[in-house]
């Protein structure tokens, strides 16, 4: 195996933090800049999908009704196509740094392995807009009280109560 190829991911998976707005355009911009360091895939949701300008795998949103994919929902969609794809995938996520706990312990849970680049990159706060949209469909990503407020709570569920409900 090459030098540079023991220090790159399989993958790049990239989780939305809204239904649009600049969050997901913050996150789009990061993933390309992966893919053009990296040079590997990129497996996203439409939500940032519409934001870039690059040949990806599409999530098909499986959970309609609720009118958004949860992170678990995107993990478990990647996996059903990892599984058919790769032996094994090292995965470098993409997610607005307070969503990035998330998406890495539910891929972990999951089976996958985190990749950590070289230096500890977060995706840039959006200068205008902010992470947070108060006209969100999804209320807990309106603004920051509400998310912690959510968060905290999931956090502390039981991994066996959190993947039934979410």
């Amino acid at each position: 195996m090459k030098e540079k190829e023991a220090v790159k991911p399989d993958v790049i998976v990239a989780f939305g933090f809204s239904k649009k707005g600049a969050a997901n355009r913050a996150i789009a911009r990061a993933a390309i800049a992966s893919v053009a360091f990296y040079g590997v895939p990129v497996f996203t949701q439409d939500d940032v999908l519409h934001e870039m300008e690059l040949r990806v795998v599409r999530v098909q949103s499986a959970n309609e009704e609720r009118g958004y994919l949860s992170t678990l929902g995107i993990c478990k969609q990647f996996k059903y196509f990892a599984d058919r794809n790769w032996n094994h995938a090292k995965i470098r996520v993409i997610a607005a740094p307070m969503h990035q706990w998330w998406c890495e312990r539910d891929l972990k849970r999951l089976g996958f392995e985190i990749f950590e680049p070289p230096t500890k990159t977060r995706v840039t706060e959006p200068q205008i807009g902010g992470w947070y949209n108060p006209s969100d469909p999804q209320i807990w990503v309106r603004n920051r009280w509400i998310w912690w407020s959510r968060e905290l709570i999931l956090r502390a569920l039981p991994w066996f109560i959190y993947q039934r409900i979410v």
